[in-house]
């Protein structure tokens, strides 16, 4: 055997030695998603997970006041210190409202009129649970508000109306689309470049928190990847 031959077959068994005895293992960014689910998905409506372990909910904000109508938008997204996010739950007053995989959560929920305590749970990979500081919040009324599906391609934005100006910090979006090919696969509400929230199918009710003055505008993605989107709606404080 020639001396670059042992050299080769001494520095194979080094290298080897190093990756199972050391505690300074080297890592791909894909084991580090699965180590850490903090930061496993971007953000998401704006909406970041917190840098340790625990719950940031995004929307409804804890920090307005005005009562909202209902549905409306729930937003939090999660962290967990020593698993993956696999799932977020929605609690309101001790009963859990619904639950979606991964993090962010990001749906509209439905809650009768009064007072609630509404709580997110993360649950990781571990089993553990996360709570989330309570939000309290004030359901005003349900806001049943039917958008028709137009007749041909496009988007039929019901609310908000255009020139119309809103008595709320809280802003109500309905809107149904007909694809421009194929079914509509989803519907995203975008505001002032970004998107907010993402919804299954061709339908859009919910009431969420938009700064007046933004422009509000809805894309209609169909099942060959095709979209529409609304003319901008811009948000009018009255």
């Amino acid at each position: 055997m020639n001396t670059w031959s042992v050299r080769a077959v001494l520095c194979a068994g080094l290298v080897i030695a190093v990756l199972c005895f050391s505690p300074f293992i080297p890592f791909s960014p894909g084991m580090g998603r699965v180590l850490v689910g903090a930061s496993a998905l971007p953000a998401y409506g704006g909406c970041l997970p917190p840098s340790h372990a625990g719950v940031n909910v995004c929307a409804p904000s804890p920090m307005i006041l005005d009562s909202l109508d209902t549905p409306f938008q729930v937003t939090a997204a999660a962290s967990s210190g020593v698993g993956l996010v696999e799932s977020i739950e929605v609690w309101a007053d001790g009963h859990m409202v619904t639950k979606a995989s991964g993090t962010p959560f990001n749906a509209p929920i439905t809650l009768d009129a009064g007072s609630h305590s509404l709580t997110v749970k993360a649950i990781d990979s571990t089993g553990a649970t996360i709570d989330s500081a309570p939000v309290s919040l004030t359901v005003n009324t349900f806001d049943d508000v039917h958008c028709s599906v137009p007749g041909s391609p496009g988007v039929h934005v019901c609310q908000p109306q255009a020139g119309g100006c809103q008595t709320s910090t809280y802003v109500t979006v309905v809107a149904a689309a007909k694809g421009q090919s194929g079914t509509v696969s989803r519907m995203e509400l975008w505001a002032n470049g970004t998107d907010l929230a993402n919804f299954p199918g061709d339908q859009i009710n919910t009431n969420l928190f938009i700064e007046g003055y933004d422009y509000v505008t809805i894309y209609e993605v169909d099942s060959h990847g095709n979209t529409i989107k609304s003319t901008p709606i811009q948000v009018l404080p009255c």
